[in-house]
């Protein structure tokens, strides 16, 4: 189809500008709206499958939300997180799947309010139809910072030291790309593994249930190449965290 092909083009010219700007890959998923391009990024596949139409040069283009989102988790809806999954499939019609709530037909809507509320159970109800009104708003930068949690095992010869050192290294190298010359407050953010996590995770090698903590220090750092200095201060608030 003429748009679709449209759309392939503008998220081809997208993924250039972020590779010649960052040196970084992309995946773009496109929708008629936040959910639905969300969903395309997460559905990429090297084949057409599902009614999602590519996944070659990382685009994925939502057509049909209905045959998109057949196998699709209420757990994967914005705002359904592990207690309110909880509460959805011990609720008497035991609802784990978006087609479970199409199957109540008229009174899906009626049903997961009773369980969740009136304000959650509106957003999961159009959800499932394919519905988001959530706007996208650009977001002045405020800070600049890096994360990994997606792999993150210290059963090897690699241990939290190299982690951390490592993402300072990269913020370090974001703050001199972004033109920052230093800043006066450094947070560390540290995820624990919940004593009640199962051992297989939900995503693979992905962290799991954890517990969130995060400690901060003032530090005037005029020079965003001290990296010895970051190092030293956020390895302390490492310490501090354990």
């Amino acid at each position: 189809m003429k748009h679709v092909k449209i759309l392939r083009e503008r998220a081809e010219a997208v993924r250039k500008m972020i590779i010649e700007a960052t040196q970084c890959t992309a995946s773009i998923g496109v929708g008629r709206n936040k959910l639905l391009a969300k969903m395309a990024t997460d559905k990429i596949k090297p084949s057409e499958r599902n009614g999602w139409k590519g996944g070659d040069g990382g685009i994925g283009i939502c057509k049909d939300y209905r045959t998109s989102m057949r196998d699709m988790d209420l757990r994967d809806i914005p705002g359904v997180g592990r207690k309110t999954e909880e509460k959805l499939k011990k609720s008497e019609h035991k609802l784990a799947k978006v087609t479970e709530v199409w199957r109540l037909g008229k009174d899906a809507k009626r049903i997961l309010q009773q369980i969740v509320g009136a304000g959650l159970g509106q957003t999961i109800y159009d959800c499932c139809h394919g519905k988001d009104d959530r706007k996208v708003q650009a977001q002045r930068r405020k800070s600049i910072g890096a994360e990994c949690n997606y792999g993150i095992r210290f059963n090897g010869p690699y241990g939290p030291d190299y982690l951390v050192k490592g993402l300072v290294e990269e913020v370090v190298r974001r703050c001199k790309d972004n033109g920052v010359a230093g800043g006066e407050q450094v947070t560390l953010k540290l995820k624990h593994r919940h004593p009640d996590a199962e051992n297989k995770t939900y995503k693979f090698n992905g962290h799991g249930w954890c517990t969130n903590h995060s400690s901060s220090a003032k530090v005037l750092v005029r020079d965003s190449k001290d990296v010895e200095k970051l190092n030293s201060v956020c390895w302390q608030l490492y310490r501090d965290l354990r």
